[in-house]
């Protein structure tokens, strides 16, 4: 996966949903719709992520 940024690489939702601990593709899209994860970024037709910075961020932030 190309990202642009190298040191800030994107992970996909798949990825956000293990360094979540392993929550479900629902738990995911809730969360985006309720404005928990900020608006993903669009890598193909059917593929979104985010950079891994925000995620690990998220993580910080609720103390995981």
């Amino acid at each position: 996966m190309q990202s642009g940024n190298e040191n800030d690489p994107l992970v996909t939702r798949k990825e956000a949903q293990s360094m979540f601990g392993g929550v479900s593709r629902r738990t995911i899209w809730e969360w985006e719709k309720k404005g928990k994860l900020p608006p993903p970024i669009r890598l193909s037709t059917r593929v979104i992520g985010w950079r891994r910075s925000t995620i690990e961020a998220l993580l910080q932030k609720a103390g995981v």
